[in-house]
């Protein structure tokens, strides 16, 4: 399988953000919309399939990132505290299902019948994925007081610690189930 490059212009962006996690998070969710949207630009624009390829790499290294450090601090955190398991567990499923979509997209090239196809599917479901929990998790932790400082902080550290893993080929975040 495909490895992916922690040395990506997105992945290198994580420099100077806040340690709230849930300014993390967003800000996580914002780059990825944005590459979301570079790729769509290539594809209009019948760009080079090398391109395209780079920018499906970051998008797969961000949220494969994203996807672990939420379901180590996360949701464990959002468990203890609200009320509501159905909304973690609709969260978990979903990012089952990104998994599964990078998984197909790393092992495909641009040039394959539904690549295109496969980006937007997978662009929908992140968007989908994005709005139901900023709308609905996040001001939920805020309420609930979580010390989102000390949660920031750890996931900062974890993916520091998982884009140095990723570089120096120990980590094959893909297989992490």
């Amino acid at each position: 399988m495909p490895s992916l490059n922690p040395a990506t212009p997105a992945a290198r962006e994580t420099a100077e953000e806040s340690t709230d996690a849930l300014e993390l998070l967003s800000a996580d969710h914002d780059r990825v919309q944005r590459l979301f949207e570079n790729y769509t630009e290539l594809v209009t624009a019948e760009a080079d399939d090398a391109d395209k390829q780079h920018v499906v790499e970051e998008i797969c290294l961000l949220l494969t990132v994203h996807a672990h450090i939420e379901d180590e601090f996360f949701y464990p955190a959002a468990r203890r505290v609200l009320d509501d398991e159905d909304v973690i567990d609709e969260a978990q499923i979903e990012h089952d299902s990104v998994r599964d979509l990078i998984d197909e997209l790393l092992t495909m090239k641009p040039f394959d019948e539904l690549f295109d196809d496969r980006v937007r599917l997978l662009e929908e479901s992140v968007s989908q994925h994005v709005e139901e929990e900023e709308n609905e998790i996040f001001p939920r932790l805020r309420e609930a007081g979580v010390d989102l400082e000390s949660l920031g902080e750890q996931m900062s550290t974890r993916r520091e610690d998982l884009m140095a893993e990723l570089a120096d080929g120990s980590g094959d975040l893909l297989d992490d189930d």
